[in-house]
């Protein structure tokens, strides 16, 4: 499900400035792949995770942090409305009003780094309490059983903020609603995200929900991912290897400012291949091979051999460490 928002005056004033400021940066970078992974990396943290912004900025360059800041700080400071609902970030705003609409249901939301959470986190948590799950790979191992764990009590809290890290060899098949907060620009990311909840073992219908700004590049990006590629609605698995040019595409498309033509051309393009990818896998399926490889006794002793409270038992054993 995507979800079009418009951004709050504040931001966008905070999106001229800072894209302008970001081009200018990547102009210096001679590699295209290099000069794509930093301004997507600041892009996204400026689209969807503004405070997260200045702690990448700070990485990169003094000059960059003076020239942002005052923007963030408009943003990220701004007072809430008489509903108490953000005013200065829109995307916080849908998230804070979606989180209010469904109490009772679990939500796993992704961002890109744990900048990105810890920085979500400090402002979701004005708004919606402290009771906020987190996980990212800078966590030991023994913290990201826990906050699972934690994530996974009915009583536990009814979010966890996760980077590409979350859920890695983990059960969230209790959890059937996932936020892509921020809008990864390769699809085998997406669809990693997707698959953490999306599995064997998962008993409702999942949902997933893409918060985008309906101008600008954002929704370009979204249209590539949802009617060129369709990974929110099918499987990338098998065609991944075909689509690693995406992610630079978009970095050059964007870089130089592409026009409609461009961007046509690279719907088209990437919409064709997909399909002439899919209708491979599909010819080269062998159902008898498939039905004869299958023993189902075979299959049967060996699920019997493991403990139904497999899972339960270890989290205890590693939570009560």
């Amino acid at each position: 499900i995507t979800i079009p928002l418009t951004p709050s005056p504040l931001q966008e004033i905070l999106l001229e400035v800072g894209e302008s400021v970001v081009f200018e940066l990547v102009s210096e970078i001679e590699s295209p792949r290099e000069r794509c992974d930093q301004m997507g990396r600041m892009l996204r943290a400026m689209w969807a995770t503004p405070g997260a912004l200045l702690e990448i900025a700070r990485a990169i360059s003094p000059v960059l942090v003076q020239q942002l800041e005052p923007h963030v700080r408009d943003v990220v400071t701004a007072p809430p409305d008489d509903e108490g609902l953000p005013t200065g970030d829109s995307r916080l705003r849908w998230l804070v009003e979606f989180i209010r609409q469904q109490p009772d249901e679990k939500l796993l939301v992704f961002v890109e780094s744990s900048i990105a959470v810890r920085s979500l986190k400090e402002h979701l948590s004005l708004f919606v309490g402290d009771k906020i799950a987190v996980f990212y790979r800078d966590l030991s191992a023994r913290d990201q059983d826990r906050q699972v764990a934690w994530f996974r009590d009915p009583q536990g809290p009814q979010i966890m903020l996760s980077t590409e890290a979350g859920g890695e060899g983990r059960n969230f098949q209790f959890c059937h609603r996932l936020v892509l907060y921020d809008l990864p620009w390769r699809p085998a990311t997406i669809e990693q995200r997707i698959g953490r909840i999306d599995r064997v073992g998962q008993d409702h219908d999942v949902e997933v929900f893409a918060p985008f700004f309906r101008s600008g590049y954002e929704a370009a990006i979204l249209k590539v991912m949802e009617r060129s590629i369709g990974v929110l609605e099918r499987t990338v698995g098998g065609i991944d290897h075909a689509l690693e040019y995406v992610s630079l595409r978009l970095g050059d498309l964007i870089y130089e400012n592409a026009g409609p033509k461009e961007w046509q051309e690279l719907y088209d393009e990437t919409e064709e291949l997909v399909g002439e990818a899919r209708l491979k896998i599909e010819r080269s399926a062998d159902p008898i091979l498939d039905l004869a490889s299958y023993d189902p006794k075979r299959a049967a002793s060996v699920l019997a051999r493991v403990p139904a409270e497999l899972e339960t038992e270890i989290e205890k054993f590693i939570t009560g460490y």
